[in-house]
């Protein structure tokens, strides 16, 4: 009969039932949670500067690619005019000088005009929110974008020209 209640009040108060964790399991809980959250973020970033290097190259295509537009809008005004069709964008002032030319339409007149490009190279282009543009306008919002137009003649029987568009812009990371 001893043994049985030594055994009984060994069982009851001798041990403690564990309610709630030890203080060396919440730290190993802290430890994987915040290994987990600083991988989410370390994604998160990864994938903010991927999706603004995309932005900006998508961007700088279309830059670009307006670029080109314009010279051909020259040519064909031009044409149309009865002007020679390389009048304002021949390679030679300003178009195929060393540092390129600048190609700006007017956001109220609409007129385009090439102008050639400093030592330093061609100025930034300019954002307007309200027409959604770009141009070397002052009133617009500076922007990170300079894009420079370079025309050279290529050789042969008949007049023709070679344009090249180059759009660079600045990131954290450097030039593109």
């Amino acid at each position: 009969y001893g043994r049985y209640i030594y055994r009984k009040l060994n069982m009851n108060f001798g041990i403690i039932k564990q309610k709630g964790f030890s203080l060396l399991e919440t730290l190993v809980a802290v430890l994987i949670l915040s290994l987990l959250l600083s991988g989410s973020a370390a994604l998160v970033h990864q994938a903010l500067r991927v999706s603004s290097k995309l932005k900006n190259d998508t961007t700088a295509l279309y830059l670009a690619q307006e670029g080109l537009e314009l010279v051909r809008y020259q040519r064909d005004t031009n044409k149309l005019s009865g002007n020679p069709w390389l009048d304002g964008i021949h390679p030679g002032d300003p178009c195929g000088q060393a540092n390129g030319c600048m190609a700006n339409v007017d956001p109220e007149t609409g007129v385009l005009t090439f102008s050639k490009c400093g030592g330093g190279g061609c100025l930034f282009l300019k954002f307007h929110a309200d027409t959604k543009t770009y141009n070397y306008h002052p009133a617009g919002i500076d922007t990170i974008y300079k894009r420079t137009i370079v025309t050279d003649n290529v050789p042969g029987p008949e007049p023709e020209v070679r344009v090249r568009v180059i759009v660079v812009w600045d990131t954290s990371f450097g030039s593109r």
